[in-house]
């Protein structure tokens, strides 16, 4: 790819890093890739920041900077940005990688005190890479919005080195997965809510999840799955991490996996907290297709997370390509909620092997 472009991606993959590294600009519209990530409403009222993480909004802080110093004023975002803010995506920064340059934070409550972003930049080798969770599809009918865009797009192009460094190769994240099984998750597409919650590898509430609930018909997150190399044997089993949660609330009617853009399996949340039953299982109408899940940590008696494997038929299978999987909701009136965690090294699940 050439390296003299600004390239513009919901998602960064091994070509475009590469393309970055050797001088490229690159605005990323997804930071979910690098950060968990929480939508955030407009709002100047500060003292109504509430105690939890979904609620933990006092408004925004500008540092000085290219993009946006002709149209802030105060430091802060006023009124105008309100497109660009209602509906955006906060980003926690607090990662290993060396914490970015912020352009635009989000500022937290005292009680829940986070380093959050809405808009930064990380040099990567030679070229950038600026991360934006501002709502730019309501945006671009702003003036505002349209300045900012144009202001992106030259900061991502300009010759001036990023003022913080991480290293492009760390990350796109090694993918190693046990032998006879393809990685189930490797992109995010759509998702209908986040949080930075649990997984099979932490309770400890510091862990991305990537959810849809059953509080509305519909709801949904989507991904894709690593590229599907050989399709040569009956069956390919696609393996990735993630949980089931709030079985105490009102039943629904379920979930339902699609796979390739096909319904296959109609499924629920795990209501078993018997101390014992770790594995379970759903299966398609005529048998073909299995969802089967093994928990290995929980919070009972509502929320248990581990590994699910999904094995369908070959004849479903795009060969050489990266596979569409969607869960949905059927049904509304229930918290209940399907989640997915962007691991992709499975190292711990012996034996193993590189994909």
């Amino acid at each position: 790819m050439p390296t003299d472009a600004v390239y513009a991606v919901a998602w960064a993959d091994p070509e475009i890093v590469a393309a970055a590294k050797a001088g490229a600009g690159v605005l990323h519209f997804g930071g979910s890739q690098f950060f968990a990530g929480l939508p955030v409403r407009f709002q100047q009222t500060w003292w109504k920041a509430g105690d939890s993480e979904t609620q933990n909004n006092t408004g925004t802080y500008v540092y000085p900077n290219a993009i946006s110093d002709d149209v802030v004023y105060g430091n802060f975002c006023g009124a105008a940005w309100a497109p660009l803010l209602d509906g955006a995506v906060k980003y926690n920064v607090e990662t290993k990688n060396p914490r970015p340059e912020i352009f635009v934070r989000a500022l937290s409550s005292l009680v829940l005190v986070r380093d959050e972003a809405l808009l930064l930049e990380v040099g990567l080798g030679k070229g950038k890479l600026l991360v934006s969770g501002l709502n730019h599809a309501e945006g671009q009918n702003s003036p505002i919005g349209n300045w900012l865009l144009a202001r992106m797009i030259d900061e991502a192009a300009s010759d001036a080195p990023a003022k913080v460094q991480w290293d492009a190769d760390s990350i796109m994240p090694k993918i190693v997965v046990p032998d006879g099984v393809t990685l189930g998750f490797e992109r995010l597409g759509t998702y209908s809510e986040s949080g930075v919650w649990n997984s099979y590898r932490s309770m400890n509430h510091d862990v991305p999840n990537w959810v849809c609930r059953q509080n509305k018909v519909d709801s949904a997150v989507s991904w894709k799955t690593a590229t599907v190399k050989s399709a040569d044997a009956e069956k390919v089993t696609f393996l990735f991490a993630g949980g089931t949660g709030y079985a105490t609330t009102a039943k629904s009617k379920g979930f339902e996996l699609s796979f390739n853009g096909q319904a296959l399996i109609p499924f629920d949340v795990v209501e078993t907290f018997d101390g014992q039953t770790t594995a379970f299982a759903w299966s398609s109408a005529d048998g073909s297709a299995t969802l089967e899940f093994e928990a290995k940590k929980e919070l009972a008696p509502n929320d248990k997370y581990g590994i699910f494997k999904l094995t369908v038929p070959a004849s479903l299978v795009k060969p050489n390509q990266a596979q569409d999987i969607s869960v949905r909701s059927l049904g509304d009136g229930s918290s209940r909620w399907f989640g997915i965690n962007l691991y992709t090294d499975f190292s711990d699940l012996a034996p193993s092997a590189a994909q």
